[in-house]
């Protein structure tokens, strides 16, 4: 096993960092990520959100995976505790709900942008306690971000999962097994 480790390496393949988001081979040069929340093409309610939370400039995984995300990518990354994964793909997952709801697809009723009107994204997390963690984030991004019409809601227990099944439709659930 170790030979062929060995091997590998001769042949120019190196392992990933595993800080940052992995992609697949391009056939373009990537571009150096940007170095300011105004340069990500954020909508403006989360540029206000990101400074009243008095965040200055995205994390190295927020640079990268923003952007992607926002283009509609399917991003995997790994990064450590306390990089900033959660805003990486909070801020993309609102924006969307944002533009829905702009569009009048949000609160159960049918929308100009052709879906249903429920619910928009759902976050699965393996824990209570990051299930709690995730929507305080998104609540309080939105809530700076002046949005308070956008609906999150989470369901780390029986009695979340009573008072949600008991309203309309959220437009995102956090959610943990």
């Amino acid at each position: 096993e170790d030979e062929e480790d060995d091997d590998e390496e001769e042949d120019g393949e190196e392992e990933a960092d595993d800080d940052e988001p992995k992609q697949r081979a391009a056939s373009k040069p990537v571009a150096a990520p940007p170095a300011t929340f105004d340069a990500l093409g954020l909508d403006l309610r989360l540029l206000k959100a990101v400074r009243k939370l008095g965040l200055d400039k995205p994390t190295a995984i927020q640079a990268q995976c923003v952007p992607l995300a926002l283009a509609g990518r399917d991003v995997l990354a790994r990064a450590p505790t306390g990089s900033g994964k959660t805003i990486a793909y909070a801020l993309p997952l609102l924006q969307q709900l944002l533009r829905r709801h702009d569009a009048g697809g949000i609160g159960g009723g049918s929308g100009t942008d052709g879906g249903s009107g429920g619910v928009g994204a759902i976050v699965l997390v393996p824990t209570r306690e990051l299930c709690q963690q995730v929507h305080g984030v998104l609540r309080r991004l939105l809530g700076h971000a002046g949005a308070g019409g956008v609906r999150v809601v989470q369901l780390a227990t029986p009695q979340d999962a009573m008072a949600v099944s008991a309203s309309s439709p959220p437009d995102a659930i956090v959610a943990t097994p």
